[in-house]
Order: C-alpha cells, then sequence, then structure tokens
C-alpha cells in the first residue's frame, strides 16, 4: 500500500499572504506619493527662486535682449523689468518694460499640482532696492506651502510653512 501525501499551500494560506503583500504596497505607495508631491513643491519652489534670480540678474545688467526695437533707428533700452505670478497661480513671467521698444515677456509654467498664489515685484537697476514681497507656493494635493521672500535688498530666500494660513506670517518684512 502506497500512502500519498500531497505537499503544498492552502487556499486560506495563500490568500493570508496575498493580503499582507497588498497592505505593505499600500503603505509603500501612499509614502512613495507622499515623497513625490513634498519634491515636486521644493522643486518648483526653487524654480521659482531661480527665475527670480534671472529676473534681478537681466535688471543689474540692462539686459536689452527682450526687446525689440520700433525701427532699425531705434535702441532699445530697459527701465526694468517684472516677475509677475498670473492671476489663476498657474504661469509666471519675466516682464521687461522697455523704452523705444516692443517688450517680449518670458513665461514658465507652473507643475501640475502646484498653485502660486498672485504676485509680483519690479525690479529696478537704478534704485538697488525693491519692496519687500513674498511668494507662497502651494502644493494642491498636500495642502502644504513654502515661502519665497524678496526683500528690500533684493536678497531672494526661502522658507517652509507649518500651515500654509502661517505663510503670511513666517514671511514677513522689517
Amino acid at each position: 500500500m502506497k500512502s500519498s501525501s500531497l505537499k503544498g499551500f492552502t487556499l486560506i494560506e495563500l490568500i493570508v499572504v496575498i493580503v499582507i503583500i497588498a497592505i505593505f504596497s499600500t503603505i509603500s505607495l501612499s509614502t512613495i506619493n507622499r515623497f513625490t508631491n513634498e519634491k515636486q513643491l521644493k522643486n518648483e519652489t526653487k524654480k521659482v527662486m531661480t527665475i527670480l534670480e534671472l529676473t534681478k540678474s537681466k535688471t543689474n545688467s540692462g539686459d536689452r535682449s527682450l526687446c525689440t526695437p520700433f525701427n532699425e533707428s531705434s535702441v532699445p533700452e530697459v527701465q526694468d523689468f517684472t516677475f509677475q505670478v498670473d492671476v489663476a497661480g498657474k504661469s509666471y513671467q519675466i516682464i521687461p518694460h522697455c523704452i523705444e521698444s516692443d517688450p517680449q515677456s518670458i513665461t514658465y509654467a507652473v507643475s501640475n499640482n502646484i498653485y502660486i498664489y498672485p504676485n509680483s515685484i519690479d525690479f529696478n537697476p537704478n534704485y538697488g532696492k525693491v519692496t519687500c514681497t513674498c511668494f507662497v507656493v502651494k502644493s494642491e494635493i498636500l495642502d502644504k506651502c513654502n515661502y519665497i521672500k524678496v526683500s528690500a535688498n533684493s536678497i531672494i530666500s526661502d522658507g517652509f510653512c507649518s500651515t500654509c494660513s502661517n505663510c503670511v506670517t513666517n514671511c514677513t518684512c522689517p
């Protein structure tokens, strides 16, 4: 007489393993998504800071590359530059204020799920100082915000807000 014993896993054991894998996958995916969204907020904040620095640099150098002369005899001149966030908070641009020429602005799109509170700042090479201004960058998914502060001396810095409503309080001008 032969004794046959079957070896293998029962259906219950397989279901338990699948449930455990599903739980760990859900936790991991949630963590990865949160990390990705936090990174996106940080990257957009750095991008806005870089464009603010570019605007300041174009102002200080008197960059005329964004000014198209009205005619062949006119020489384009730049009075100042404006960094402006559109009212929808989904794009921002560098706008030259040209004399004797047509201005050509540069527009940058905001990343998906990111919102920038509308604001603007003028950089003027003759004054060297600006009105202290804050820009708030918000992750619409995380409901977290960073702020970018341009001080009266045109120093650009950033910071993190514990809540978006604190950003205005955290970003103060002396």
